[in-house]
C-alpha cells in the first residue's frame, strides 16, 4: 500500500485488494474511509476545502482563511493530523522524534512517521511518499523537512 503524507493530511491507496484492511488490523483503533480515489484517516475524511481565520477546522483553530483541498488547508494553517491522538493540531505541538535509516534513495522506519516529527538537526518532517511493507516496516522516500 502506498501512503502519501501531504503537509500532514494522508492519502492511502491500495496497490492490491485488502491492504487498508490488513493496516488497520495493525493499527488497532484507527480506521480508514475512502474519499474520492483514496483513503484516509476517518477523523480527517470530511475535511472542509476552506478555512476562516479563528473559526474551529477539524478541532483545531485556523489561523488563516483559506480555499483549497485539505492538504493545502493543513499547510496555510501549519495543521497535521496527529494519528496518536486522533486529532489535527499545528505540526509545532509535535515533540516525537523522527528515526530514519538511510539506505540509497530511501528510507526505512520502523512504524508510520508523525507529520511534524522533529529530526537530530530539529528540522520537522512535513510530507513524505512511503509503501506499507509489512507489520509495521515502512520504506519511505519524497521526504521533505521544514
Amino acid at each position: 500500500m502506498k501512503i502519501k503524507c501531504l503537509h500532514g493530511y494522508f492519502i492511502f491507496e491500495e496497490t492490491r485488494a485488502g491492504q487498508v484492511s490488513e493496516f488497520m488490523s495493525h493499527y488497532q483503533g484507527l480506521s480508514l474511509t475512502p474519499v474520492d480515489n483514496y483513503f484516509t484517516f476517518t477523523a480527517i475524511a470530511n475535511a472542509p476545502e476552506y478555512s476562516l481565520t479563528g473559526a474551529d477546522f477539524l478541532g483545531a483553530t485556523a489561523t488563516k482563511s483559506y480555499e483549497g483541498k485539505p492538504w493545502e488547508i493543513f499547510k496555510q494553517n501549519g495543521f497535521v493530523y496527529n494519528f496518536n491522538t486522533d486529532s489535527v493540531v499545528s505540526k509545532l505541538t509535535i515533540t516525537q522524534r523522527a528515526v530514519l535509516d538511510g539506505t540509497a534513495n530511501y528510507f526505512i522506519s520502523n512504524g508510520l512517521i508523525m507529520p511534524g516529527a522533529v529530526m537530530d538537526d530539529g528540522s520537522r518532517v512535513i510530507d513524505y511518499s512511503a509503501w506499507h511493507l509489512s507489520d509495521k516496516k515502512y520504506k519511505y522516500s519524497e521526504v521533505t523537512f521544514e
